[in-house]
């Protein structure tokens, strides 16, 4: 009876020993199959009265999951099975300990792309705009500059580092630049880099802008145009960002002389100044920083094309005072062919203006057109009284009561021969005199 009492004890013991065992190899798989950073996670979150044998097991092995396999007992082939494939997942998912240093330079960054706030607020970012090229210039101007940003990070006060190419200004912060009023801004995303010394933040972007440009219609084609670029942050005021021109503001890598091409020249007077104003908006003040280029107008083609050939018709309508009296038919077609000729340069000069913008305003090339008009209409006009004059009867006009001298056709023509040329020599001196007196 004894024996039979001592067999069924141990059985019993045997089963529990077993059952207790088999437990904790099902926790252990349980928790292999986590991956590294939860079971990290849940071992620090927990109290050491609150984890379990095996789970302090488990996180105690936590580099090394075989060495806690070691410390169970054996299991079974199935279970082996089991075990093996736990492992290869926890492997598998384990972060590889090389990395290259793109990878490192990532995980530095990680986290700094917010506004990075310290005792030294507000942030001060310089600007600095690099002119590449020129494409056109009207009302609206295409350029290609070069942004360069300056500004000091500490959170990267001890990574020194230099990359370039696309998606380089996705590793960090980036002052949050936008250009007012502009019609179109494309930035270049395969022409940029980012300078990173102890913390001195530099960065480089291609950018093609299209701004908006001011000429002054009345003076056309002896104008000057103003173009004008306005930058500012678009989220922080300036108790986060503060803006400044670096450096001179603007520069040119050499020499830019291909204006030319393009109908301009840089300006005699200010062709390049940049200002830095603090502008209200709603309750916060925001920095904007401005950069004006002034443009001359090439007009020699004008004069070419338009304004001397306007005064050589003008100059061949007088030979109507010249002809014969009696042939008007020679001297009315001369007239009338230049009256024709300088309306045709009046309609392609509408034609060929820079913008229609020009073409809604008086010009200083519409008022001597014309005027030269005018002097031919009025050329024209003289043939027709001194014909009308000497026709049939000759006809004599009174100059008035005091006068006792009567105008014949032939002493109009006579006397038109000097003050046709006299008045239009006169108009030339006062219309150059004001083209070139600003």
């Amino acid at each position: 009876m004894k024996f039979k009492m001592l067999c069924i004890i141990f059985v019993t013991f045997y089963y529990l020993f077993t059952a207790c065992s088999g437990t904790d190899m099902i926790a252990t798989l349980y928790e292999l199959q986590k991956l590294p950073e939860e079971r990290m996670e849940e071992t620090e979150n927990s109290s050491p009265e609150e984890m379990s044998p095996t789970t302090m097991k488990t996180a105690a092995n936590l580099s090394s999951p075989a060495e806690g396999l070691v410390t169970t007992t054996q299991p079974s082939s199935t279970l082996k099975s089991a075990t093996d494939q736990a492992l290869k997942k926890v492997k598998d998912t384990q972060r590889p300990v090389t990395m290259s240093l793109q990878e490192k330079t990532k995980l530095k960054l990680k986290g700094s792309n917010t506004l990075p706030v310290n005792p030294r607020m507000p942030i001060d970012i310089g600007v600095r705009l690099v002119l590449e090229s020129i494409k056109s210039i009207d009302v609206d101007a295409s350029f290609d500059f070069y942004l360069e940003l300056t500004w000091y990070d500490h959170r990267e006060g001890n990574l020194t580092v230099f990359m370039s190419g696309r998606d380089t200004n996705k590793f960090s912060w980036m002052p949050d630049i936008y250009f007012l009023l502009a019609r179109s801004v494309n930035f270049v995303e395969n022409t940029q880099y980012l300078s990173i010394k102890e913390g001195n933040m530099l960065f480089d972007q291609k950018i093609s802008l299209k701004i908006p440009c001011v000429p002054d219609p009345f003076r056309y084609p002896f104008d000057t145009v103003t173009c004008t670029i306005l930058m500012s942050s678009y989220g922080y005021d300036e108790s986060d960002i503060r803006l400044y021109w670096s450096r001179e503001g603007l520069d040119f890598p050499e020499k830019y002389d291909q204006l030319e091409y393009i109908g301009f020249r840089w300006s005699d007077h200010n062709r390049m100044y940049t200002e830095s104003n603090s502008v209200q908006y709603g309750a916060s003040n925001y920095t904007i920083l401005s950069a004006s280029f002034q443009f001359d107008r090439l007009y020699s083609v004008y004069i070419y094309q338009i304004i001397i050939p306007s005064a050589i018709l003008v100059i061949i309508s007088w030979t109507v005072f010249w002809i014969n009296i009696n042939v008007t038919p020679a001297r009315v077609g001369i007239g009338v062919t230049a009256i024709l000729t300088l309306l045709t340069l009046s309609t392609n000069r509408k034609q060929d203006a820079d913008s229609k913008y020009l073409l809604l305003r008086t010009s200083l090339l519409d008022i001597y057109i014309w005027s030269c008009f005018l002097f031919v209409i009025f050329a024209y006009l003289e043939v027709s009284m001194s014909d009308y004059m000497i026709t049939g009867t000759p006809k004599k006009i009174s100059l008035g009561k005091s006068m006792d001298k009567k105008v014949t056709g032939k002493m109009l023509t006579t006397k038109s021969r000097i003050v046709f040329p006299l008045l239009f020599f006169l108009f030339n001196c006062i219309f150059w005199s004001y083209v070139y007196s600003f």
